[in-house]
């Protein structure tokens, strides 16, 4: 019997950490999807005013991390070197998709056809070890940067976490549930579903400008 660890996921969002995250709420595991708001914390708006401080991001979110055995979505993949370092009990799971599919999800949920998107701090975060420190805009030009990002972020990821400690998979892959229980020594069956279908275009649109006032709202833009 593998000891139990806790899970972080350090592949970009819109690589399926949604449906990763339900395959564990299914099997009744105790997992957070984004943790902004926790409890009543605000834990992004405080994260928010020490993004370069990335020990002590990790810090403050100490009863997030105790709280829940896996975890996923922003910000995690920009914290995994700190991860490592802190928690001797932390595993670490990498979905792997194509850097086109993955770029026409994200650039589809943020609406870049239409309005650029402003960064959220845990956006900011997550890609701070390959954008440049004051990229807060994404328009649709920034296609190739992104697309290197998420092939600098694979190399990286796969480069720096030890073998023994790094779940890499496809969603498609046949043994998802087998080789996440070894790994993690959590018990984890079933398939993973298909848990964030594309909203239509217009949703979209109206989503990212709440979104855009809410964010405003909770961060300012001096992040």
């Amino acid at each position: 019997m593998v000891e139990k660890k806790k899970l972080f996921c350090v592949s970009y969002h819109k690589t399926g950490t949604s449906s990763a995250h339900q395959l564990f709420l299914q099997n009744g595991i105790s997992s957070c999807h984004s943790p902004a708001v926790v409890d009543g914390n605000r834990y992004e708006a405080m994260v928010a005013k020490i993004l370069s401080d990335k020990a002590g991001v990790v810090r403050v979110l100490q009863p997030v991390i105790e709280k829940y055995d896996a975890h996923f979505d922003i910000p995690w993949a920009g914290i995994y070197h700190e991860l490592l370092d802190m928690r001797d009990d932390a595993v670490f799971l990498y979905i792997d998709r194509d850097a086109d599919s993955w770029w026409n999800s994200l650039a589809a949920h943020w609406s870049l056809s239409v309005m650029p998107r402003v960064l959220r701090p845990y956006e900011v975060l997550q890609y701070s070890h390959v954008l440049p420190a004051d990229k807060r805009l994404v328009r649709s030009a920034d296609e190739a940067l992104f697309k290197d990002c998420f092939a600098r972020h694979r190399e990286q990821v796969h480069r720096i976490i030890p073998a023994d400690r790094l779940i890499t998979l496809r969603l498609d892959d046949q043994d998802v549930a087998a080789r996440l229980s070894d790994a993690a020594g959590l018990t984890v069956s079933g398939c993973i579903p298909h848990a964030n279908r594309r909203k239509s275009k217009s949703f979209r649109l109206a989503r990212n400008l709440y979104s855009l006032l809410r964010n405003a709202y909770r961060f300012g833009w001096s992040y």
